[in-house]
């Protein structure tokens, strides 16, 4: 395999695990939408229930007192409120005992923890391949080697797709003349 099928194999590479780091973050911002909404509804929720509850509560006790005007007394009135108001806090405890805050943390928790053990299980991230027996090139008269901070700029324009790795392959070949 000659230095440019080398070098041509380990770009391929990076743009697989570029494209695989890609998803795994595209996963992890839609897990993180999808628990921003349900917190939303959550809350939503919790407001139209407790509007219900202050709604249901000012009916019994607009109820109760037009009969505390006509047959019933006033202590009566106020065990009776204090009946409704009980059973509706009673329901509104019971509701909120249901929504548990810190299971939706832990389920994102162990989102975000799955998604890092998935990248962590990647191979290696490396710019320059390791090649103990590199093929020289034939050195042409008043060609030069192109500059390593050259060939960085040319991967790094590689890496942000303005040019393809062939493309890239020929600047640095037109670089040495």
């Amino acid at each position: 395999m000659n230095h440019q099928e080398e070098l041509d194999e380990e770009m391929q590479e990076l743009n697989e695990d570029a494209e695989e780091m890609d998803e795994v973050a595209e996963e992890m911002s839609e897990i993180s939408s999808r628990i921003d909404e349900q917190m939303r509804e959550l809350e939503r929720r919790m407001e139209r229930l407790g509007e219900r509850i202050q709604s249901r509560v000012e009916r019994e006790v607009e109820r109760a007192l037009r009969r505390a005007h006509s047959e019933i007394n006033p202590e009566e009135i106020g065990r009776q409120t204090e009946a409704i108001v009980r059973n509706a806090l009673e329901r509104l405890d019971a509701f909120e005992a249901r929504i548990n805050p810190e299971e939706i943390g832990r389920k994102a928790e162990e989102a975000a923890r799955a998604a890092t053990e998935r990248m962590g299980r990647q191979k290696p991230f490396r710019w320059a391949p390791h090649r103990p027996h590199a093929p020289e090139l034939p050195h042409r008269p008043g060609a030069r080697a192109a500059s390593s901070e050259e060939v960085m700029t040319i991967l790094k324009m590689v890496e942000t797709g303005k040019i393809t790795a062939e493309e890239a392959s020929k600047l640095i070949q037109s670089l040495e003349g």
